[in-house]
């Protein structure tokens, strides 16, 4: 266990731990460390906002063909995100499911004739496209415009190219359901992201 300074654990850690954090992976100059309360991995320190933004737009980001090298600056991203559909595409029915049900439990009230859902960080739409057949109207953010460009023909005008992080909250819109998979660890204060979409 390791203790890090607390402004660091209050951008990072979702829960507001403060305490002694564990090591999970350690590489040359950079750590990603796990909190023992709510389980969000964070790397520390963080790389610069220019090194963030070519990373995650790159176009090798979802299909990384050096992936397996072992090569510590190989290991990011996917492999083949796309070759990953079938197995995620029945989590991702199930997730779409999930948020229907409970916002059909609460009695939220319904606008127009459709629950509005955002996901942010939505890729190329897959869960979009399972939460379309679950009766939503899907909207997604992501920030790799290469990746959009290859989604579905039917989802892709409702995917906006933007940084969350810093995008402008009037432009969201009202959603009935938000949500963010495998996602919230990527950002560089998930606290801040979480107060956003409340």
């Amino acid at each position: 266990m390791t203790d890090l300074n607390p402004f660091i654990m209050n951008n990072y850690c979702a829960c507001n731990y403060t305490g002694a954090v564990k090591v999970r992976y350690s590489f040359q100059s950079h750590t990603i460390y796990e909190c023992p309360a709510c389980g969000l991995m964070f790397l520390h320190p963080q790389p610069s906002i220019g090194k963030i933004h070519e990373l995650y737009r790159s176009e090798d980001y979802f299909m990384n063909k050096n992936f397996f090298k072992g090569a510590n600056e190989s290991i990011f991203g996917y492999a083949d995100y796309f070759a990953e559909r079938a197995y995620r595409q029945k989590q991702f029915s199930r997730i779409a499911r999930n948020c229907m049900r409970a916002l059909l439990q609460l009695s939220h009230p319904m606008s127009a004739d459709k629950y509005k859902l955002l996901e942010i960080g939505c890729g190329p739409g897959f869960f979009l496209e399972e939460a379309e057949r679950k009766g939503f109207e899907a909207h997604g953010i992501e920030f790799n415009a290469n990746i959009v460009s290859l989604a579905h023909n039917r989802i892709a005008d409702r995917i906006h190219v933007a940084d969350f992080e810093n995008i402008n909250e009037g432009l969201l819109g009202k959603f009935n359901c938000i949500v963010m998979l495998d996602v919230i660890e990527h950002f560089r204060e998930p606290v801040k992201v979480i107060q956003k979409v409340q």
